[in-house]
């Protein structure tokens, strides 16, 4: 099985290297460590976007999973809102 590593950017955690069928079952585990790491820190959240990078056994960037958190714009009929 090939050997990527999974790295939070931004954080101080060391990126955990694993093997993984593929590419798409790398990319799950590498949302399930973003998701236990914003539990335990919640901290980390402040950032308001983050991004995890899986690269492979070489060290060659295979995608980023990025999440952010978008504040909503405010409605068009504000005065809708007030009740």
């Amino acid at each position: 099985m090939p050997l990527f590593s999974i790295n939070l950017d931004g954080s101080a955690s060391p990126a955990v290297e694993e093997e993984f069928a593929g590419v798409d079952e790398a990319r799950n585990a590498a949302i399930k460590i973003l998701g236990a790491y914003l539990q335990e820190h919640p901290e980390y959240a402040i950032n308001r976007h983050w991004r995890v990078d899986l690269t492979d056994h070489r060290g060659r960037l295979l995608l980023h999973v990025v999440v952010a958190t978008v504040e909503a714009p405010l409605p068009l009929n504000v005065a809708s809102y007030a009740a």
